[in-house]
């Protein structure tokens, strides 16, 4: 089923956009009486889409904000916000974990973030840039923050274990309360987070492997793989030496 993303709060590559804007060009000129109509986010899978007159908009603001971000962030973006989280726009400060050895090495591929939702965004944007980045092996094969964010630079990184101990050391260092899911699948398991308070008054799954995977449909917070039966939460094996900061 296509999303309209058109009042949602969620990162569009900027490679997408001018995409999106000269098929919308072509298709205005075609059809001179439509003034609203679909654009979808990728002509060929035709799953998400934004209205005309947005995507006018975002892309009449395009280099305004592309000069802002870099003044501000001192990089280049590769995407830009359909509709700015309110939270980022009440933030005047940076946190201080922004300045996390951690946080800065990520943030070098992925480009920064302020809050935890905005952290998702980046990494599935990053994801679709790269075409994908979910990888299906057994078991973990990056024990330790540093490794795994090595995985993440040399594109090793990873299966469910691997993309949630990634993402456990993340949000942990963001300061949230955090813990892994781990859920019943065919034949195997599958493996999550769960941040405290991400989007809602309650545990919130995160499950970067089905975010960041090209094979899948568009998964949004709250949202997994596999089935909705708890194997364990907090499984004793995730804990082993070097897998967590």
């Amino acid at each position: 089923m296509a999303i309209d993303w058109t009042e949602k709060e969620i990162l569009l590559l900027i490679v997408n956009l001018e995409d999106m804007y000269k098929r919308g060009v072509k298709y205005a000129k075609e059809h001179p009486k439509e003034k609203e109509f679909k654009v979808y986010v990728n002509f060929k899978t035709k799953t998400d889409y934004i209205s005309w007159p947005k995507v006018k908009s975002l892309k009449n603001d395009l280099a305004k904000r592309i000069t802002e971000y870099e003044n501000t962030n001192k990089e280049t973006p590769h995407s830009v916000w359909v509709n700015k989280p309110k939270t980022t726009a009440t933030i005047k400060k940076d946190p201080e974990w922004m300045k996390n050895k951690y946080i800065l090495q990520v943030a070098k591929k992925i480009g920064s973030w302020r809050n935890g939702k905005e952290f998702v965004e980046k990494i599935r944007a990053y994801a679709k840039k790269k075409g994908g980045l979910y990888k299906y092996y057994l078991n973990s094969r990056l024990l330790g923050t540093q490794k795994e964010i090595d995985g993440l630079t040399n594109g090793s990184l990873g299966n469910c274990v691997d993309w949630s101990q990634f993402g456990y050391a993340m949000f942990k260092i963001m300061g949230f309360v955090c813990r892994y899911a781990q859920w019943a699948c065919t034949n195997v398991t599958h493996l999550t987070v769960e941040v405290y308070k991400l989007i809602t008054n309650n545990y919130d799954v995160v499950d970067l492997a089905a975010i960041v995977d090209a094979n899948s449909r568009r998964y949004e917070i709250g949202e997994h793989w596999c089935s909705n039966k708890r194997v364990a939460t907090n499984p004793n094996w995730m804990f082993e030496k070097g897998a967590v900061v």
